[in-house]
Parts: structure tokens; sequence; C-alpha cells
């Protein structure tokens, strides 16, 4: 429509409070003699009311509440965990969040960095703990304090290196495990690996039929 331009800034719809249509009409430029209506004129208003139609339509449709708090194309998973939101990357480095940082026009301030490993394929995050794991099977918990320097990422307990593990989920306090032969294990939540053994795993099923697992309140 020519001449049609609305800039609607409210986050919800006010008829009231949308520019007249009769005004927009009136303003537009006139290719006709004075005195004489266009035959346009209705046509035009007719399709300016149909779009503050429309306009109320999207706008009441809107979700508000959001604060953008990271925009990077390299994140490939988000967990919560210990209160905490957490993100992975695609090179396998893991940021936590400080619950107050808010995306500026320049960049996204509050993320922490905690690892940087590029075998870290996945993260799971329960109520008390976060853990990830390797490509090669290894299973990693985060002492929820450790940060990355320069040339090392603390706080990261090993909790089992056994090549088998396909996924890892975590539910409130308890952590699981599945491997290639279907087999479902469950982390008793203290054991660490020795040079020889990774003790705390608990067998809670093995059918070869499974391929995937899930995990929900309470455990």
């Amino acid at each position: 429509m020519e001449g049609l331009q609305l800039n609607i800034a409210e986050p919800y719809c006010r008829i009231s409070q949308l520019p007249s249509c009769r005004a927009l009409n009136q303003s537009r430029p006139r290719q006709i003699a004075s005195g004489k209506r266009s035959s346009n004129d209705k046509d035009f208003t007719e399709n300016c009311e149909e779009l503050h139609r429309i306009i109320c339509r999207s706008t009441a449709s809107a979700c508000p509440g959001w604060t953008e708090i990271d925009h990077n194309s390299a994140t490939r998973d988000i967990v919560a965990a210990r209160g905490t939101l957490f993100q992975r990357h695609a090179d396998g480095r893991i940021w936590k969040y400080d619950g107050k940082g808010k995306c500026t026009v320049a960049a996204c301030p509050g993320w922490t960095e905690i690892d940087h490993n590029p075998r870290t394929v996945a993260i799971a995050g329960g109520a008390d703990a976060l853990y990830q794991r390797h490509a090669d099977g290894r299973i990693w918990k985060y002492d929820g304090r450790g940060q990355c320097a320069a040339n090392a990422c603390p706080g990261w307990i090993e909790i089992d290196h056994n090549p088998a593990t396909r996924d890892i989920v975590a539910s409130g306090n308890a952590l699981f495990q599945r491997h290639a032969d279907g087999r479902i294990w469950k982390y008793d939540g203290r054991g660490q690996c020795t040079v020889s053994a990774c003790p705390g795993w608990i067998e809670i099923d093995r059918n070869a039929r499974t391929v995937a697992i899930v995990a929900a309140e309470p455990f």
C-alpha cells in the first residue's frame, strides 16, 4: 500500500494507539483534482484496517519475558546443573553462566570457560553436578569451582573410562550411562577412577536392544 508505514513499538496490540487509516489515507500524495474522491481511497482504507488486524494478531502472539544471554553459533548443547546454566561448543569448550550477563550489541558477557577439550562430545546436568563425556568414553564430574587458566582447566574428576560408553544422562542426584551393548549403569555419586578401576557404578539393565536412555525426576 503506497505511503503506508506503521511503526508499532507496543509489546501488545492496542487498536486505539494505531494510526488512523483515514488520517493515513488523507496524508497520501494525491494524483487527482481537489474535491474528487479516488476509487482507490476505499481500497486503501480497507487494506489499512486489515493490516491493523494482522498487526494485532502478530503482537498478541508474541512471547515476552526472554533476555538474550548469548549468541554464539558454536553452541551445541545447554544443560542446567547446581542451579547454573552451562553450554558446550562444537570445539569441546564448556562455559558456565554467571546468572547476570546480558547481550549487548558488541558482546555477551557473563560466561566463564571451565574446560576446553576437543574430545568432549556431550554434557549432562543434574541437581548437584555437571558431567561431560569424551569421545573415548571417559566421563568427568565437575567440582563446581574450577576455571580454565592459560594451560589447564582444573576442577574435573574422572569417574569412568569405558570405551563402550555411548550416552550419559543426569536426573536429580543420579547419573546414568548406556553402553554400546545396551547395558545401563547408575553412578553412586561418590566413586572416582584409580589406576586400575572406576568404582561406584551399579548395573541396572543389560538388554542388547537398548539404544537410548532418558532420565526423569525423582531418582
